[in-house]
């Protein structure tokens, strides 16, 4: 090739990924209705207020009612301890979402692109008395924004360092995209799951995440610190040693599952120094393997039962990892 060709072949690679990149860039926002002012203003609202509204207050008040023996309606639910005591701190540390909701309108280009039985759901921001801080129906999304008041915030001080690091609101479009995502596809265990089959179902769920949520890389999305990041690296093939050996890769104890893949301030039963999720990151590491050496696969297949519970898929991947 001369360098005449090759500069025009340089000059044309560049201006095809500007313009891709462009084209996410300028992805509408998705809009977070603000469930949240809704019910300090609800007595003076019109009903066209309301009707929007309604949604949300259903699947809220559906959620609360349905770990009470006493019935909430809308009025107690505006007076509960969770609305006063969360209500000023959310109006004074999040008054706007407009980046939030620009990296949402990405987020939902991408998943529209890659996984196509993804749902268009409403996204409403509210005040949840719930330790879970995304909730999804078939139509909608509720974020809980007072869990994302910040990791210095006094009202999170009885919780570790790990869950700390999570309530900023730069955590919101991962944790949208995650719940999204698991509603859609959800994880379908077989009589004969093992925690293999989790493991790559959690890290297909990151493999995605990383695809559609703008700038993100695993390390985000695990919220691992650097230093974390770089202990998973340089004890992976030590950590995968000992899965092997101990036959953990095949339990059928969910026990097991959940302590490799739940967040938690160590995956201890490891090694008493490995960050919180380390099945998951394994389990990301290991679908990373397969879609380099299997380039042809649709990255939708990754999130169906026919890869993460079939032993096939770890073969196919070629994961070996070696000690640094």
């Amino acid at each position: 090739m001369s360098r005449r060709y090759f500069l025009i072949y340089i000059l044309m690679a560049v201006l095809v990924s500007c313009v891709e990149k462009k084209t996410r860039l300028q992805a509408a926002p998705e809009n977070i209705i603000r469930f949240d002012r809704f019910t300090e203003q609800y007595p003076a609202v019109d009903s066209g207020q309301i009707r929007l509204m309604q949604p949300a207050a259903d699947l809220l008040l559906g959620v609360i009612n349905s770990q009470r023996d006493e019935p909430v309606d809308f009025e107690a639910y505006r007076s509960s301890p969770a609305v006063r005591t969360f209500k000023p701190d959310v109006d004074l540390y999040l008054p706007q979402l407009d980046s939030v909701c620009q990296v949402l309108g990405n987020v939902r280009e991408g998943l529209s692109e890659i996984l196509p039985d993804v749902k268009t759901r409403a996204l409403y921001g509210v005040i949840t008395p719930f330790r879970q801080s995304v909730i999804t129906s078939d139509s909608v999304t509720l974020v809980g924004l007072n869990h994302y008041l910040g990791a210095d915030y006094g009202g999170y001080d009885g919780f570790e360092d790990y869950v700390r690091r999570l309530k900023i609101v730069d955590r919101i479009p991962f944790d949208v995209t995650e719940a999204t995502i698991a509603a859609d596809y959800p994880y379908v265990s077989t009589e004969s799951g093992v925690v293999l089959d989790r493991m790559l179902y959690e890290g297909a769920l990151i493999y995605v995440m990383t695809r559609v949520i703008p700038d993100a890389d695993a390390r985000k999305v695990l919220a691992y610190t650097p230093e974390q990041w770089e202990w998973a690296l340089e004890n992976e093939a030590d950590a995968w040693a000992s899965l092997a050996s101990r036959q953990l890769l095949y339990s059928t104890d969910r026990m097991v599952s959940a302590k490799l893949n739940n967040p938690s301030s160590a995956t201890s039963i490891l090694h008493k120094d490995a960050p919180g999720m380390l099945g998951r990151f394994i389990g990301y590491r290991i679908v990373e393997s397969y879609m380099r050496n299997n380039q042809s696969t649709e990255i939708s297949t990754l999130l169906t039962p026919e890869f993460y519970n079939s032993r096939a898929s770890l073969v196919n991947s070629g994961y070996s990892p070696v000690r640094r």
